[in-house]
């Protein structure tokens, strides 16, 4: 009876592919014939015929319907205000002007708090989508953000009067958050009370948790958990672990997050790695300048090290010498507005100071008989910098996420750094640094930045260590191509060391060239240059969304070539798609395959599927941070 029941499941469960096959076949041929009619027809026709067809198909039978439950989910209904809508761009306008601006001045009469669940909800608009069962189980399993935790990142509250920058300041951190999937703050307006408003806070939560396998061999894989939103109260917990049992070795890590502890904005981080003769504990506060209106930023961490040496003994064995250090890490900042004017430009300018302690002290180490090259001593930093910044946003979409809001930073900054560093049976050695960055969006162009930075340590007994980084940044504003849209993205880093020692040295990374090897490839300089092109389908095939992306990527690392334009250009090419239905229950898919016709000494490696793991936004940020040497990397 059981093989029975079987068979007839496999046949049913044949059925319906061979009919889902059927019925894409005539998609394209329905879209070319739409595209005919376009011009005549309002409307197109709506492919979700067939969708709903499938649907009708699969519910008959239970398998069937909870597969398609697993996979499928309706197609949401559209907004009420067609301006809020997703799939719509927005105008140069829409990009800076705020539409709460009429409400400056007014009293805040209330302030509501509203946190969705992450499925069948968006922050544009109030009604319920429909969803299936199992994302309904989901909603069921998720707890949502305390109102209270919203509410400690607003930089308003009841009965002040209107700052249309604190409005929309407060937006912006709260949808930066990495437990929110979006936010949006609403200000109404009674006819009657012209001078007070109400304030509606809108947040769209993230699923908050994951669960990941990794099989690495028949003896070993890894098993990780995350919770992102702990309990709905803004707290992270991960946890990790790994195990080989051929060679018995385990190694864990474990990390707990409060995020804006008290309204102060301050966070923290206690986390503890356990690896083979590896151990580390660390615990850190940090109050970064989270905007333009904050004055005082700070941190404090430490990090306890347990690990182990190794040298090589006169008869050839290996000898481990217990190593045990702690990393000290503090520092303090100052934000000055320049002027006095209240104007939202004014405002969004600040001159910046702040100083940083930083140290490295050993508790057991291996003797310098023993450690010839010294490579384990006591060091201490102090670092100051002076800087003045504008900091501004801009919100607009399809950037990388298929139309949701980001925000994009424009302005500028301009620092200056002072410090020395003081290292064990060294004389000490001072450090001087500059750094200039900008950002803007110019319409009809896109958004262009750059960066040019300079550190040297210096003193009379050494020559001078010398960092120079530059790095620039551009993308197109969204290119109308017939019904196409494209988005062209550019990135430029250039890095040159002068008089680094032997162990200071960098490389192309996998991530800066999209999987290309280099771990054999070293220097003191090297040029990146990638281009990334991303085109936005205007159809879909059963609610699929497409973007196809061609991604190159140029580099360069000098190998003691006195010349460096001189080394050999490697190079890294790849193609594929960035997939989205908002019908699947994972709505978003990165299928891409690289090609890298030179590869590193000691990889032969031409291809590999999926080289990246996914494509992300890089906009330099011109908030002043802790004081820190110029990046060499």
């Amino acid at each position: 009876m059981r093989m029975k029941e079987h068979k007839k499941t496999l046949l049913l469960l044949f059925t319906v592919l061979l009919y889902t096959g059927t019925l894409l076949r005539p998609v394209a041929a329905q879209q070319k014939h739409n595209k005919e009619k376009h011009s005549k027809e309002k409307h197109p026709k709506d492919t979700s015929d067939i969708y709903k067809k499938i649907k009708k198909y699969t519910y008959k039978h239970k398998i069937t319907k909870l597969l398609y439950d697993g996979v499928f989910r309706d197609a949401p209904v559209a907004p009420l205000d067609p301006s809020t809508s997703n799939n719509k761009t927005l105008s140069n306008k829409q990009k800076k002007v705020d539409p709460n601006a009429r409400y400056v001045g007014r009293v805040i009469r209330s302030v509501q708090i509203e946190v969705y669940d992450p499925f069948g909800h968006s922050v544009n608009d109030t009604l319920v989508h429909v969803i299936n069962g199992i994302q309904k189980l989901g909603n069921r399993a998720h707890i949502t953000t305390r109102n209270g935790i919203i509410r400690n990142l607003l930089l308003f509250k009841k009965n002040d009067k209107v700052d249309i920058l604190k409005v929309t300041e407060s937006e912006r951190i709260i949808r930066q958050i990495g437990y929110v999937n979006d936010a949006r703050i609403y200000l109404t307006g009674d006819n009657n009370a012209n001078d007070s408003v109400d304030v509606k806070v809108v947040v769209q939560d993230r699923w908050s948790w994951d669960l990941s396998f990794q099989l690495q061999s028949a003896t070993s894989g890894a098993v990780g958990f995350k919770e992102q939103n702990l309990l709905g109260l803004g707290q992270q917990l991960n946890q990790s672990y790994y195990q080989d049992f051929s060679n018995n070795t385990f190694e864990s890590d474990s990390r707990y997050n409060i995020t804006n502890i008290g309204h102060t904005y301050i966070s923290s981080s206690l986390y503890y790695t356990q690896k083979q003769n590896y151990q580390q504990l660390g615990l850190s506060f940090d109050r970064p300048f989270y905007s333009p209106l904050a004055k005082w930023a700070g941190g404090v961490s430490d990090i306890k090290t347990w690990t182990t040496v190794s040298f090589m003994n006169a008869d050839s064995t290996i000898r481990k010498v217990p190593l045990e250090y702690l990393n000290s890490d503090y520092w303090i900042g100052r934000s000055f507005n320049p002027k006095r004017s209240n104007t939202i430009d004014n405002r969004s300018r600040n001159i910046t100071v702040a100083v940083r302690y930083a140290s490295t002290n050993f508790q057991y180490r291996p003797s310098f008989d023993l450690d010839t090259s010294k490579s384990n001593l006591n060091t201490s930093l102090y670092l100051g910098n002076l800087g003045y910044s504008v900091r501004k946003f801009y919100k607009d979409k399809y950037i990388y996420r298929f139309g949701a809001n980001e925000d994009i930073p424009e302005g500028w900054l301009i620092q200056g750094l002072y410090g020395a560093m003081s290292k064990e049976q060294y004389k000490l050695r001072y450090y001087v640094g500059f750094q200039a960055s900008f950002g803007k969006h110019i319409n009809k162009l896109g958004y262009v930045s750059g960066s040019y930075a300079y550190g040297n340590y210096f003193n009379k007994s050494v020559r001078n260590d010398a960092t120079i980084n530059i790095g620039s940044f551009y993308f197109s504003d969204l290119l109308k191509l017939g019904r196409w849209n494209l988005r062209q993205f550019v990135y430029y880093k250039f890095i040159y060391g002068v008089n680094k020692t032997a162990l200071e040295t960098i490389t192309l990374s996998p991530a800066e060239m999209y999987g290309f090897n280099s771990a054999n490839l070293k220097g003191t300089r090297k040029m990146v240059l990638n281009f990334e092109t991303v085109l936005y389908a205007p159809f879909h095939i059963l609610a699929f969304r497409f973007a196809p992306v061609v991604l190159i990527g140029l580099g360069m690392v000098d190998t003691e070539q006195p010349r460096f334009f001189h080394t050999q250009i490697y190079q890294s090419y790849a193609t594929g798609f960035l997939i989205r239905n908002e019908n699947l229950l994972s709505s978003s898919l990165q299928i891409t395959i690289g090609a890298y016709p030179y590869t590193a000494p000691g990889n032969n490696v031409h291809y590999k599927v999926n080289p990246i793991a996914s494509l992300t936004l890089k906009v330099y940020g011109f908030a002043m941070t802790k004081p820190s040497p110029i990046a060499y990397q």
